[in-house]
């Protein structure tokens, strides 16, 4: 049997070495090289490793390469290292919104507001809404290979608004293009309109009563058992970075945003604790915004979950994106630049 002492050992070893998965251009001198490198990215990310795939991993890596040249930064590649940033964006996950019915309780709430409001309100400098009591943040979900992440980023600013319990994407996606908009599905939707299903319908189950799938489903009415309803929203303005905020402190919001290459293949290791861009302003991904803070410099920041799984981000799913105003857009990933963004009041 092996020593109590050296099997500890072992075990930190090892979780030093996952913690720290990087490679060297000794990895990468030949295709043999190349291949035992794939090998041990996809046991660490825990996938599988597709022969197929092969062709798209060493192209990831000659990016990476040509990235971190003169950086100065270990070179690592994160859970999509055998999938390319265009594979990634020929299924949209955001797509322009239809016209829907209104609700006569779509309206734009004024309670919340005006106890926080801009003027009168001193923010603090840090919000985490991860650190709430009770939690206003779910886990991280995955949204695997269906352009779901509208559903996603509505059923967490459910989950916020309440701090209950996981709210069901599954719902939002089945659900949404037969009573309010044909279009949204794993092609991509609108979070709104999911919210207008949410007021239509009245609710929304929660994720242990009409769990996901990762496709999408005929909307099954016998998992209709009401977890969470909305009463009031207001509109963020567009761009306005004092706004969304003020929206953040809050509670956490669904927002839209932009992505490229940079963003899908971020990683902490080779690029840093926040994502400064060069990002991409064309709308075509939503998240969650838990909150913000500032980095060592004093630059701010937003937290932003996403929805694909937990071995992507800085932080079992998350990361942080910069907030600083630049040419009409919130932070350079166009993190903000929305028409509007409900926030849902307690009944």
């Amino acid at each position: 049997m092996m020593p109590k002492a050296l099997l500890v050992a072992l075990v930190a070893l090892a979780s030093t070495v996952d913690a720290t998965f990087t490679f060297t251009d000794d990895d990468i001198d030949s295709e043999e090289a190349l291949w035992e490198l794939f090998g041990r990215w996809a046991a660490y990310h825990e996938v599988v490793r597709e022969p197929g795939r092969f062709a798209a991993f060493k192209a990831n890596v000659q990016w990476r390469r040509s990235k971190q040249r003169h950086s100065g930064r270990l070179m690592s590649l994160n859970v999509f290292g055998d999938r390319s940033f265009d594979e990634f964006a020929a299924q949209p996950c955001v797509v322009p919104p239809t016209p829907a019915p209104r609700s006569r309780r779509w309206r734009s709430s004024t309670s919340k507001r005006a106890a926080a409001n801009p003027a009168t309100t001193t923010l603090p400098s840090r919000v985490d809404w991860r650190d709430s009591n009770p939690p206003a943040v779910t886990d991280v979900k995955r949204q695997r290979r269906c352009g779901s992440c509208w559903a996603f980023a509505a059923a967490g600013a459910m989950e916020g608004a309440h701090a209950i319990e996981t709210q069901s994407a599954a719902y939002l996606l089945d659900c949404t293009s037969e009573y309010v908009d044909k279009s949204c599905s794993c092609s991509g939707g609108n979070r709104v309109h999911a919210l207008i299903l949410i007021q239509k319908l009245g609710g929304i189950p929660s994720d242990s009563d009409y769990p996901y799938m990762g496709y999408q489903s005929q909307c099954d009415h016998h998992k209709f058992h009401w977890s969470a309803t909305i009463s009031e929203w207001w509109r963020i303005q567009s761009f306005n970075a004092t706004e969304l905020k003020l929206a953040v402190y809050l509670q956490p919001v669904s927002v839209n945003m932009g992505l490229d290459a940079n963003f899908y293949h971020w990683n902490p290791t080779s690029d840093g604790s926040v994502y400064y861009g060069p990002g991409n302003t064309t709308v075509s991904h939503a998240v969650l915004i838990v909150g913000y803070d500032e980095d060592d410099l004093g630059l701010p920041y937003w937290i932003v979950k996403n929805s694909w799984g937990t071995r992507w981000g800085d932080d079992k799913g998350y990361i942080n994106v910069n907030a600083e105003v630049n040419v009409g857009q919130i932070g350079k990933m166009g993190v903000g630049g929305i028409l509007s963004n409900p926030i849902f009041v307690d009944p």
